[in-house]
Order: structure tokens, then C-alpha cells, then sequence
């Protein structure tokens, strides 16, 4: 049963399967009791299952208590308990606690460093891991130093084309475009899609997932139509190959409404966009973190369409559910807000994007640091609203 559970995971199905998995668990516990290893086992596999269906907040309750008895039971030392702090770690980015996430992956690595060695496969992993959170709290530079000696251990270990390998540099090319180095960014994600298409094919997922890094490199570029070009390539390939539901089809569908609505297409950004929307509701429900995000990225289309009292209402709705979900401070929660305030300033409500915007810009200082560049955008509108309100000395600081 535990394998059929996991068959329904493959297919996408995370509901039937979290169903069947906590059948089995049931069953673990009365055969060998709630704390027996195997049990805790069971119990890691349907928290990732409510991650899975955007439960992260259960995920966390859950891999918490799970941590609590592994490190009891087998030490906090022992390679599960390690694969659940990491667990954890994870839903803690997912639900905008970046901090603790970092302070978890840290031990991980110091962990895995001093049980299985600088160079283990499972190290680099976790040292990864950090890099990542390190760039979602804006620390690029950190970032950078540690995918660069990920990289290198791994083209040591593996060689340079392994998928691991390739994955490493794909990593490097985005934290090079978080710093602005978008060339160096754009000629590396190239080296990795050209080898990872003579390696495993033009349509393996690891190779699509390449193209659609490229796509944004480009658009970062200014390089709009070629990227749109690629973002749509991407998407015909997963429908043929995923089928036109698959949330990696539905990925491809919303970076693509991007690029129309870049080029000014907002009509097509608006129609496509709606269709990942439905899609997300259908599949994963109307309170997915990937649901509300395709609503929150149909109400900025709706404000380039003129819709402004619709990109109102759906920000709004958007702000209500992450603020239920994720919490006030959660960095989609504040973009949203940040949003919401711009749709404000559309219709001309400059006061009250005014007061939304000074509410956001604290809230980012406190939680991502003063020195985080989303902090720049929020000023920069604040600065807009401050000079609608002919408050022109503050617009200017």
C-alpha cells in the first residue's frame, strides 16, 4: 500500500496518496508503536505529501514533532534526523521564515560535514540548500561563494557533466543574475543547456527546465521576444511530453504570460494566465502558495489592461488568503500588499498606497534587512505615491 502511495505521488495524485499513507501510518503505529523508526519514516513521507499540496504550515507541525523524536530516539547526528532538520528547513523557506531556515541548514551542513566530510554528496546537497536561502534573504554574495565551491566539489566528484554538476552551475547562473551580472548569468545557463541537450536530450524535464532559466536570463537581458520565443517552446514541449495540466506545464504557461505582458501582449498574458489560474484551483486548490501567486500575477495584467478596480478586488483576495496562509510578514504576503498599493495609486488613492507602502518598506526592513533589493522597489513607489501627494522632499530621500 505504501507503494501504491507513493505510484499516485509520481502521477501527481498527492491527495490519494496522503489518504493511503495515512492508512499505513495508522497501521505503524498499532504494529510498532508511534516512536519505531519505520513509523517516524512514514510519518516524514506524508509531511512531504502536505508540502505536496501547499500545507506547509502542517508540514512544518509535523516534521517538527518527527525532529523531536528522531533526535531523541537516534541521536542528532543520525542521517534521518539530518533528512528531517533538512525537511524542515524547507518548509520553513516556504512559509517566508528564511532566517531559521538558514540557521537549520547550517547545522545540517557543520552536521554532515563533520560525520561524512567536506566532499560527501549529501554535504554538498545541504550546502546547496543554504546557498539558496542565503539568496532569498538577499545575501548574493554569500551565495555566490558557496554555489562556486559547490561547484567545484561536484565537477571534482562527478565531472562536469553530470546532472549534478549542471544543476550546480544552473544554481550559479541564477544567484549571477540576482547580482546583476546578467551576461555572465546568460552565457553560463547557455553552457548548461547545450550540454544537458547533447547529454540527456531536448526533451528530457532537466533540459526544459534549463531552457526556461535561459528564457528569463534573456528577459532580464532585455531580450524579450527571444525569450518569449524559448518560454513557449517550453510549454509546447511539457504539454506533449506532461500533458497540459502538469504543474510544470502550468510553470512554463505563467513564465510565458510574463513575457507577453512584457512585450506589451497583455490581451494573451491576460487569456493564458487565466488558464493557469483554473488550472491551479482545479489541482491544487484555491489556497496554494502557486494558485494565489497566478491570481496575484492576473491582477498586475488587469492593471496594464486598465482593469484596476478588478486588479483591486483580486489583490485584495490574494493579500487575505497569504496573510491567512503564510502570515503577515511572509515576503509574497508583502509583495502582494505592495501590489495592492499600486492598484491603489491607479485609481488614484495615493494616500492609501502612501500608508500601504510605508506599512511594506517597514515590515521588508525588519524581516529580509535593510540591504535587500526588494526594499529598492518598495521605495522607489513610495517615493511615486509621495510625489502625487506633492510631498516632494520626502519623494526625493
Amino acid at each position: 500500500m505504501n507503494d501504491l502511495a507513493g505510484s499516485f505521488k509520481t502521477l501527481g495524485k498527492y491527495q490519494e496518496a496522503k489518504q493511503l499513507q495515512q492508512y499505513v501510518l495508522e497501521q505503524r503505529i498499532t504494529v510498532l508503536g508511534p516512536d519505531h523508526p519505520d513509523t517516524l519514516k512514514i510519518m516524514a513521507d506524508l509531511s512531504d505529501l502536505d508540502r505536496n499540496l501547499g500545507r506547509f504550515a502542517e508540514a512544518k507541525q509535523l516534521q517538527q514533532k518527527i525532529l523531536e523524536k528522531q533526535t531523541a530516539i537516534l541521536g542528532p547526528h543520525h542521517p534521518d534526523t539530518l533528512l528531517t532538520m533538512s525537511s524542515l528547513a524547507s518548509s520553513y523557506e516556504e512559509l517566508g521564515m528564511s532566517v531559521e531556515a538558514k540557521q537549520l541548514y547550517q547545522k545540517v551542513v557543520m552536521q554532515r560535514t563533520a560525520t561524512l566530510g567536506p566532499g560527501h554528496p549529501h554535504t554538498l546537497l545541504a550546502m546547496g540548500n543554504l546557498a539558496n536561502v542565503y539568496s532569498a534573504l538577499g545575501l548574493y554574495t554569500e551565495a555566490t561563494e558557496l554555489e562556486q565551491k559547490v561547484l567545484k566539489e561536484r565537477t571534482a566528484l562527478f565531472g562536469p557533466y553530470n546532472q549534478r554538476t549542471l544543476l550546480s552551475m544552473s544554481n550559479l547562473a541564477n544567484t549571477y543574475q540576482n547580482l546583476g551580472k546578467y551576461a555572465e548569468a546568460e552565457q553560463l545557463e547557455q553552457k548548461v543547456l547545450e550540454w544537458l541537450t547533447a547529454i540527456l536530450g531536448p526533451d528530457h524535464l532537466l533540459t526544459l527546465s534549463s531552457m526556461g532559466n535561459l528564457a528569463c536570463h534573456y528577459s532580464a537581458l532585455g531580450r524579450h521576444a527571444e525569450a518569449a520565443q524559448l518560454h513557449k517552446e517550453v510549454v509546447e514541449r511539457r504539454t506533449a511530453i506532461l500533458g497540459p495540466d502538469h504543474s510544470l506545464t502550468l510553470v512554463a504557461m505563467g513564465n510565458l504570460a510574463n513575457s507577453y505582458s512584457v512585450l506589451h501582449r497583455y490581451a494573451e498574458a491576460e487569456i493564458m494566465q487565466q488558464k493557469v489560474l483554473e488550472q491551479h484551483t482545479t489541482i491544487l486548490g484555491p489556497d496554494h502558495p502557486d494558485t494565489l501567486w497566478s491570481m496575484a500575477n492576473l491582477a498586475s495584467y488587469y492593471n496594464h489592461l486598465g482593469k484596476h478596480l478588478d486588479a483591486v478586488q483580486l489583490n485584495q483576495k490574494v493579500l487575505e488568503r497569504q496573510t491567512a496562509i503564510l502570515g503577515t510578514d511572509h515576503p509574497d504576503t508583502l509583495i502582494t500588499m505592495r501590489n495592492l498599493a499600486g492598484s491603489y495609486a491607479h485609481l488614484h488613492r495615493h494616500s492609501d498606497a502612501e500608508k500601504l507602502q510605508q506599512k511594506v518598506l517597514e515590515q521588508q526592513t525588519a524581516v529580509l534587512g535593510a540591504d535587500h533589493p526588494q526594499l529598492l522597489i518598495t521605495m522607489g513607489q513610495l517615493a511615486k505615491s509621495c510625489s502625487a501627494l506633492g510631498r516632494y522632499t520626502e519623494a526625493e530621500r
